[in-house]
């Protein structure tokens, strides 16, 4: 799991599920509006290392010369109240924030509780990073300007098949995070660095006891089949279009699943968990003979006393972030997509660092020979390219520069701003006015039409 995906399920777990800004003591000015080029309002929260507030900064960037200026909220501080009435002083280009935090923002107009965003017109854009299974009640239009933000085709897809009442949404493509000049990058010290895979783990087994000892039988019966069939060597480098194989063992047994969205979303996740859980162990298990270093919490299922690989509980973003300017090169695993590069792969070009992963359709948009830096899930396909680069490290240095090169000059800030822009501009005129000159035989905005 990612540090964003991690900080995103500890914001969304159990205890704080539902986290939103609601506090009452919010205000706004009497002619407060929302405004192309105001500011853009960014809504963060607890996390190890900052993860969220740095990840925020980063993809906003490409946009913050735009506007007039950059607010980042923090849910858990206990200034919020003040720094929010501050911002709502001025003109509000949108709002901002991974998995729909600070949405739920009340002000009184007219004596009543109102959503600020909805009443006046801010669009509010939701960035996601993980299949729409996990916190589905996080994705729905909960308010008329809600905008999703997806990162890959597959979790786009998902919520387009699942969804009804849509959010306008946007697939958003990949951007180099944290990105120095390469030409700042120190070779030499690269090459006498290490290979790291920051990850963190979870036993496969743990996940299966809970099927069988809290779930119905049929139930855990099903999941167990469909993840056997996710996990074969057929599937597993794949896309594997979990719903459908739900979907097809539920209908063996006469039953449509396909009817109830909510055990559909959980039995997803379940097998996305699972998948994921199965992968993260195989690549950790395939390099403990090699002087490597695994950086990340949960590995207890796995045994490296005695190994050459060295474990290293710290996953801090801020410590993160300076290990990959000095690390050789960088263990990637996506999260069970093949469309879309992860969040660790566009750090790791940021710094100019080399990045082997699993086969994915975008690595041959950036480097015209994949098979130097991809490997298939099998234990062997791993040990032996991640051995290739111990042995070789000259030659990682190498891949590192033309992997970043050729991810900024496809994944470029300009092609991300424009798709940002597309859609918070589209939102805009569906919450703005009529615009002036338009056909008086044309009714935009209707009354009555969702």
């Amino acid at each position: 799991m990612s540090i964003l995906s991690r900080t995103i399920k500890e914001i969304f777990g159990a205890k704080n599920r539902g986290a939103s800004a609601t506090d009452t003591g919010f205000s706004v000015v009497e002619n407060f509006r929302q405004q192309d080029g105001g500011g853009i309002i960014c809504f963060t929260g607890g996390s190890e290392g900052d993860a969220l507030a740095n990840l925020t900064r980063e993809l906003i960037a490409p946009i913050a010369g735009k506007a007039s200026r950059v607010w980042m909220l923090n849910l858990t501080s206990p200034t919020l109240v003040d720094e929010l009435n501050r911002a709502l002083q001025e003109p509000v280009w949108f709002a901002y924030s991974f998995f729909a935090i600070g949405q739920d923002t009340n002000v009184e107009i007219q004596g009543r509780s109102r959503n600020v965003w909805e009443a006046y017109g801010i669009p509010f854009l939701r960035m996601f990073g993980d299949i729409p299974a996990y916190f589905p009640d996080r994705h729905v239009r909960k308010y008329s300007n809600s905008i999703n933000g997806y990162g890959d085709r597959s979790h786009l897809e998902f919520y387009k098949r699942w969804f009804d009442n849509k959010a306008l949404t946007a697939l958003l493509p990949a951007l180099s995070l944290e990105s120095k000049p390469l030409g700042d990058v120190d070779e030499d010290l690269k090459a006498k660095g290490s290979i790291v895979f920051p990850k963190n783990g979870n036993p496969p087994d743990a996940l299966l006891d809970y099927w069988r000892t809290s779930l119905p039988h049929t139930v855990a019966s099903v999941l167990e089949s469909v993840a056997e069939s996710c996990i074969s060597q057929h599937a597993i480098n794949d896309e594997l279009h979990i719903d459908d194989r739900i979907i097809r063992c539920y209908e063996d047994l006469g039953v449509d699943i396909a009817a109830d969205r909510t055990l559909m979303c959980f039995m997803v996740a379940q097998i996305d968990d699972y998948v994921r859980r199965i992968k993260s162990t195989m690549v950790a298990e395939a390099i403990l003979d090699l002087p490597v270093i695994v950086q990340g919490v949960s590995w207890g299922h796995v045994n490296f006393y005695g190994k050459k690989a060295r474990l290293e509980s710290c996953s801090d973003y801020a410590t993160t972030s300076a290990m990959f300017g000095k690390t050789l090169a960088m263990i990637d695993m996506s999260a069970n997509t093949v469309h879309a590069p992860h969040d660790r792969i566009c750090r790791a070009t940021g710094h100019g660092t080399a990045f082997l992963t699993n086969q994915q359709e975008f690595i041959g948009q950036i480097i015209p020979n994949p098979s130097e830096c991809a490997f298939r899930f099998t234990k062997d396909s791993i040990h032996d390219l991640v051995e290739h680069y111990v042995l070789n490290p000259r030659e990682a240095v190498s891949l590192g520069l033309q992997q970043a090169r050729g991810f900024r000059e496809h994944y470029t800030a300009d092609r991300y701003a424009s798709a940002l822009l597309s859609v918070v501009q589209a939102m805009s005129l569906r919450l703005g006015e009529r615009p002036y000159g338009t056909q008086n035989f044309i009714d935009f905005p209707p009354k009555d039409f969702n």
